[in-house]
């Protein structure tokens, strides 16, 4: 995999979509796939592909015919592992890297340039959206202050090397929620871009009137 783009998408499709009750990649909206809507907002630059084993082949014949380089691997059992699993299929020509959820197929091109410029400017770039709710812990009561709070989300974008070497030096720590804590954890500080409302995940059934809503809208007028 050899471009001359100085930055890749490794896109995460390996869960097992249990909350969802299906495999969430193949859900459709406006007769296009999660997989494929979130395909085809990267494919400005090139694209790992991190899936399971059934998805394999479907993954492979979206990524046909794409303007610059893809692969498709195998993922692992944790979102972590996959992640790794990704990042060691980058080229090692490639600078940045952006790490993205597939299940956040709503995600936008103008987001995607948001978070590239900031990686190149900043060397980190990480989605996020305000907490606009009152936070509350229900064991002591307490409401927390959510001044400085964020709903942490992807995409996550990287250098390369420093995001690789994290993923190494933590691997097998199964309970770190996403790349920016083993980037954080690596002494690195990450640079937050607040991202708009409907970059949300597909979760659970009750998620999909939401997502055909924002798509029809998109895709369907």
């Amino acid at each position: 995999m050899t471009s001359g783009c100085d930055m890749t998408a490794v896109i995460l499709a390996a869960g097992s979509g249990e909350r969802m009750g299906e495999n969430k990649m193949l859900t459709e909206f406006c007769g296009e796939t999660a997989l494929s809507l979130c395909i085809r907002v990267f494919d400005s630059m090139p694209i790992v592909v991190v899936t399971s084993d059934g998805l394999m082949e479907y993954a492979e014949k979206l990524c046909e015919g794409l303007a610059f380089p893809t692969k498709v691997v195998l993922g692992s059992t944790t979102r972590q592992r996959s992640a790794l699993c990704g990042l060691k299929a980058v080229d090692k020509s490639t600078r940045y890297v952006l790490i993205h959820d597939a299940a956040r197929c709503l995600i936008d091109s103008e987001t995607v340039s948001r978070i590239a410029r900031e990686v190149r400017a900043k060397g980190s770039a990480v989605a996020c959206m305000k907490c606009r709710d009152t936070v509350r812990n229900i064991v002591t009561g307490e409401t927390l202050d959510r001044t400085d709070l964020v709903l942490v989300q992807t995409p996550q974008a990287f250098e390369y090397s420093s995001i690789l070497d994290a993923h190494m030096r933590f691997e097998g720590l199964d309970g770190a929620f996403d790349d920016a804590e083993l980037y954080i954890r690596m002494g690195h500080d990450v640079n937050y871009v607040e991202c708009p409302i409907t970059n949300q995940k597909l979760t659970i059934q009750s998620d999909k009137a939401f997502f055909d809503a924002i798509i029809s809208g998109r895709e369907c007028t």
